[in-house]
């Protein structure tokens, strides 16, 4: 049925681990906005895809790394940033800044103009953070993902991980790989 909606870039998520851990906003958004931080403060809405830089572009891409590398510990197949690329606007040639300026450069989204954007309130707290403490739970280290939570929470005065989605909120403590997968693929907690 979305097929008529989205064409033959609909593509199904299998599970709802899946669906969760193929969200790649966090790994455009994040990078940039943090990384250009001053812009956000003087509120200049540059479009988002103009501050990726090639430094900032491998930042993106080793986020997206550490994302993968906790889909695969979890036993998931999920996309890469550079496959949602591809999929949702035809992009796949060229360097990463050029496949990020093709892909995003049509709709030109500003950058965050402050601390209560959702690149922040969201992208961090129900992105970031819930990468971050299933990880923790199977023993994955994911250093830049806590880096930004760290940042995140210092640049914007919150405390992302206390009001964020966390194995614990979602009544994962103390499960391993089997009870993760368990709880997001048939419920059982």
């Amino acid at each position: 049925m979305l097929r008529a909606y989205f064409g033959q870039r609909y593509v199904s998520g299998g599970d709802a681990l899946a669906v969760g851990l193929s969200n790649s906003n966090p790994i455009y958004h994040v990078p940039p906005a943090v990384l250009n931080f001053k812009t956000v403060e003087d509120a200049d809405r540059h479009p988002q895809h103009t501050l990726v830089t090639p430094r900032i572009a491998q930042v993106v891409d080793a986020l997206d790394r550490e994302r993968l590398a906790l889909a695969d510990a979890l036993g998931v197949k999920v996309p890469s940033f550079w496959d949602f690329l591809d999929t949702a606007y035809g992009v796949s040639d060229g360097s990463v800044v050029e496949r990020i300026t093709q892909g995003y450069g049509r709709q030109a989204f500003p950058e965050p103009d402050s601390i209560e954007h959702r690149y922040f309130t969201e992208d961090i707290p129900f992105g970031l953070v819930i990468w971050s403490s299933l990880a923790a739970r199977i023993g994955l280290s994911m250093p830049l993902v806590d880096s930004f939570i760290a940042l995140g929470n210092t640049l914007c005065g919150q405390d992302f991980i206390a009001g964020g989605r966390t194995a614990e909120a979602l009544g994962l403590h103390g499960s391993d790989v089997a009870g993760i997968r368990a709880a997001f693929i048939d419920g059982s907690v």
